[in-house]
């Protein structure tokens, strides 16, 4: 580390794990390092092309030099960032000042910007009315009350960033845990499927007969769209049957119908008439009218001895005769 005249020259080689953070208000170029971390400031010599060393201005108005090799990218201001930068010096340290500093920051769409600025002008004007109505203030009983009070006053509880009704949230929380349950799943059907046919073979398929949960069933079902060798399409439907509901359902349908193997689609015929095929009636009677998959239908509708096929099976057979 050396010391010039103008600037402070950093050199983040061979100096192990270095973290640089210095924040400034807004319109930076941000200097991702290779080594960790981040340097914000003002890029000084953006037109050298390609730059060796990157010169930064900080907030507190020092300079420091950055060796290219040691930067891994940067993200620069947007045009309307770096005029905000120029303009704000000269901008009055007033409520006037910071209003119309907030009007022309919200025609940039630099809008927490915008909000910074009104915040300032209320902190200095708590009665410019303007400033408070967009900031989302509204007057109750005689008083500016912020949007967060006033929904806290009307009995609403904030969760993951949204407002509910305090019986809305254990629904909300029941939904954001049933995807996080389905995230989890969607992770280990792959993990498992790709330990198939490696020294992790059996330890895979023990675990694919243990499932018998209900989020594992959309996973499994999109594995048996894909190709797959005999053994595993059979392995993956019994997972399935093992699971039941609608979506196993809807993945043996599939394989009733698209499976090349006659054994494969007698195997999905036999799991959906002992799970009662219940959704899967109504597809089998959709796909009648798919020139592709009308034998394959009426095979399994046939098995499933639904009378409300009876009809759409002699008019198919009518058709085609």
């Amino acid at each position: 580390m050396r010391f010039r005249p103008r600037y402070l020259s950093l050199c983040l080689i061979g100096l192990g794990s270095i973290s640089i953070s210095i924040s400034i208000a807004a319109g930076a170029d941000i200097f991702l390092l290779k080594q960790g971390g981040r340097v914000e400031g003002t890029w000084l010599n953006r037109s050298d092309e390609p730059p060796e060393s990157y010169r930064v201005r900080t907030q507190e108005g020092s300079e420091i030099e950055l060796l290219a090799s040691s930067v891994k990218r940067v993200v620069e201001a947007s045009p309307a960032e770096r005029r905000y930068e120029a303009l704000l010096p000269r901008m009055p340290a007033t409520a006037d000042g910071n209003w119309r500093m907030a009007q022309w920051c919200r025609k940039q769409n630099l809008m927490q910007l915008r909000i910074r600025h009104l915040e300032a002008v209320i902190e200095l004007d708590p009665d410019h009315a303007e400033a408070r109505r967009a900031l989302g203030f509204t007057i109750k009983n005689g008083q500016w009350a912020r949007p967060d009070d006033v929904m806290r006053a009307r009995g609403y509880v904030r969760y993951d960033g949204k407002w509910y009704l305090p019986q809305e949230v254990d629904a909300a929380r029941a939904r954001d845990a049933a995807r996080e349950t389905a995230k989890g799943w969607r992770v280990n059907v792959k993990r498992w499927h790709g330990w198939l046919d490696t020294k992790r073979d059996a330890e895979a398929r023990q675990q694919f007969a243990l499932i018998d949960q209900p989020a594992a069933a959309k996973p499994i079902a999109l594995l048996l769209e894909k190709p797959q060798d005999t053994d595993t399409q059979k392995m993956l439907m019994q997972s399935l049957a093992k699971i039941g509901g609608p979506i196993a359902e809807q993945g043996l349908v599939h394989m009733a119908l698209n499976a090349d193997s006659p054994t494969v689609r007698e195997i999905a015929r036999d799991y959906l008439l002992d799970m009662g095929a219940v959704w899967a009636y109504p597809q089998f009677l959709q796909a009648l009218k798919d020139p592709r998959y009308t034998d394959r239908a009426a095979y399994a509708l046939e098995m499933i001895g639904n009378r409300e096929a009876v009809m759409p099976l002699i008019d198919v057979l009518v058709t085609r005769h």
